[in-house]
């Protein structure tokens, strides 16, 4: 059995930064049964450099860190700074759908997305790799087009990932 931490409650607020997103995409009636898509996105991770748990009940609770990533005098309610230093990712997918007749669709796609977690602050939390997806699928419309069923399969194919130990994973 593993040994059990002490815990605690405590009323708590998060402090951290989301990424923009940017995206296009595009796509081509190539015959009128054979529709091209081409799609990709960027995200801005590298604005997700920390956490920043505070004690709710701190009047004037606030995460002033140093550069080092230690609190400055001024800070107050600090539960906890979790280092994130994420980096920006982008992503890009190509799929077709094809019309066998009006009322079926078959589609595909494929995509390559990236990482968006350094080795340097990896941990069980996030886990994160370079990946590929691989879907493939059908649409069939029922009488006027007010009914559907969709059926689709997905695989996630994940590259190999190792991260060295670091000195703060033996506490």
């Amino acid at each position: 059995a593993w040994p059990r931490a002490p815990t605690t409650t405590a009323s708590v607020e998060v402090k951290q930064a989301m990424p923009d997103v940017i995206q296009l995409g595009g796509r081509y009636q190539a015959r009128s049964d054979l529709e091209l898509r081409l799609y990709g996105n960027m995200v801005r991770w590298s604005t997700f450099t920390r956490q920043c748990f505070l004690e709710r009940d701190v009047a004037n609770r606030n995460c002033a860190l140093l550069p080092d990533g230690t609190a400055a005098p001024e800070a107050a309610g600090i539960v906890a700074n979790l280092p994130r230093d994420w980096q920006d990712t982008f992503s890009v997918s190509a799929g077709a759908s094809y019309w066998p007749k009006p009322e079926l669709e078959l589609n595909g796609s494929i995509t390559y997305d990236t990482n968006a977690i350094p080795d340097e602050t990896m941990d069980p939390v996030f886990i994160d790799m370079d990946k590929m997806v691989g879907t493939l699928g059908g649409r069939y419309r029922f009488g006027d087009d007010r009914y559907t069923l969709s059926l689709a399969i997905t695989q996630v194919m994940y590259a190999d990932r190792s991260v060295a130990p670091r000195a703060r994973d033996a506490n």
